[in-house]
This record gives structure tokens, sequence and C-alpha cells, in this order.
């Protein structure tokens, strides 16, 4: 395994095993069955904590699922209540994205993010967090957009989101893009 090439000394199977089980634990949006799938276009709510406690929405892609458990015992010791709305491969930059899976623009992203800021527009949480993937490929209404012209259609999409949740009432959180390892030593 490769994991004995860079740990020699350390690796145990019990170790192993113990990573290759975190690799399988997506989080709780996953179990509670709050993430919305590829094909989802109604966002998914769950909320976490009593009604009537200051509301905090997480919104985004896998990339913010991440962050619910956190947030969540955040909000546990301030007496807030916390809402995931993620969906796989959507982030909250309002853009269209390309799908390279599929070959085609991801329209039920677009469908799906837009029912999420109309959800914020009609019941303004206090403070929407948002965190997704940083580097994904956007779509111009006839081909798919990569690179720098890409990250400059991304960044004008998210300042366009954030200005709707402003104008919403609730105050924008960003979460920058957790670093990627792009290869797995246990593969």
């Amino acid at each position: 395994s490769a994991l004995y090439l860079a740990f020699p000394s350390q690796a145990s199977t019990e170790v192993i095993e113990r990573i290759n089980f975190a690799r399988q634990d997506f989080g709780r949006s996953y179990k509670d069955t709050c993430h919305a799938l590829y094909t989802d276009v109604e966002p998914k709510l769950c909320t976490y904590g009593p009604a009537g406690l200051p509301r905090i929405l997480l919104f985004g892609d896998s990339h913010a699922a991440q962050w619910l458990e956190p947030l969540i015992l955040a909000a546990e010791e301030a007496d807030w209540t916390v809402q995931s709305a993620t969906k796989s491969g959507c982030p909250a930059s309002s853009v269209t994205i390309w799908n390279d899976q599929r070959r085609a623009p991801y329209l039920q992203c677009d469908e799906w993010r837009q029912a999420v800021l109309s959800l914020i527009e009609k019941d303004p949480p206090e403070i929407v967090v948002i965190a997704s993937l940083s580097n994904y490929r956007t779509f111009d209404g006839s081909k798919p957009i990569y690179g720098h012209a890409a990250a400059d259609r991304y960044a004008a999409g998210l300042a366009s989101t954030i200005n709707r949740i402003r104008e919403a009432g609730s105050r924008p959180v960003l979460i920058q893009d957790t670093p990627q390892a792009y290869r797995s030593f246990l593969d």
C-alpha cells in the first residue's frame, strides 16, 4: 500500500481502516438526505436547532456541506439555528456551470440556486454562509468556458449572489475553498 510507503513506521491496519472509513463519511447532510443530488431542482432544507432562534443558512455545493457539522456545533453554543441548502456540483455563484461528465450546461443547478435565493428573499436568515469548489467550468450560452475566463464569470456570479443576499437583509459570509490533494495515496 502507498500509505505504508508514506508512513512506514506508523501505518497499521487500524489506521488504514480508519482512514478508509473517513473517506466514505460524507457528513451529516448526506446522512440526513438534506443534500440535493444532480437532478434535484427543489432545495432539501434541513433545520438543526429550535425555531425562533437567530438562523444561519449554509448555501453551496458539497464543499459547503462539509461545514455543516462544525456550524451546528458552533450554533448550539451560541443559541442559533442552522439550515442547510447544498447540492452536488452546484455553487451559490449565479453562473451556469458546465458539467463535464454530462457534457452539458448544468441547468438543474441554476433552477435549484434560484429556488434557494427565493427562499432567502422570502424569509431572510441573519447569516448566509457560502462555500464551494473554487474552480468550476462555466457556460456562456453556447460553449464551455475554462481557465481565467471561467474564474472571472464565476466571480461575477458570486458578486451577484452576494448582492441578492444583502438586499434580502442577510449577512453573507464566505468560506474559502478547502485545499485539494489531486492524488490519493490510498488508491
